[in-house]
């Protein structure tokens, strides 16, 4: 069985490959990701583990806020 985010062989069309400015918010998730790591706080496993875990939301969401909803759940689990 495949996992919300395991898209490989699907056809999703071309993958956009221009880039663009990040949103405030987008850097400071950023920021807030690699500080947890950093204090040891959270892992990066624990990070992926979150956002596959996020079942029929996480085509709902960008990848910055998927990785804001992974990363508040760590702590709300903490």
């Amino acid at each position: 069985m495949r996992s919300v985010h395991d898209i490989g062989g699907l056809d999703f069309g071309a993958v956009p490959l221009e880039d663009h400015e990040r949103e405030v918010w987008e850097k400071r998730t950023n920021g807030i990701s690699l500080a947890l790591r950093q204090k040891k706080l959270a892992t990066l496993d624990e990070q992926r583990r979150h956002v596959e875990c996020l079942g029929e939301s996480y085509h709902k969401h960008g990848y910055f806020a998927r990785q804001l909803l992974a990363w508040a759940q760590i702590v709300i689990d903490r």
